[in-house]
């Protein structure tokens, strides 16, 4: 059924905001991150990003 598809999904979204933190930590940790990423080039964003285990999973699901 197609409807398992859409949960799976949706399950990996919840997934990976849970992995940000949950609030108040989860809004500090998302500010922290604009601050730091602030003037940087696409390559040492990506780096930092990396570093902290956000991934394109994390960041679709947010």
């Amino acid at each position: 059924m197609a409807v398992t598809g859409h949960r799976s999904d949706i399950e990996e979204a919840l997934t990976a905001v849970q992995a940000f933190g949950a609030e108040p930590a989860l809004t500090a940790r998302i500010a922290g991150l604009e601050t730091r990423l602030q003037g940087k080039t696409r390559d040492k964003a990506t780096a930092l990003l990396t570093a902290d285990k956000i991934d394109e999973t994390a960041l679709s699901g947010a």
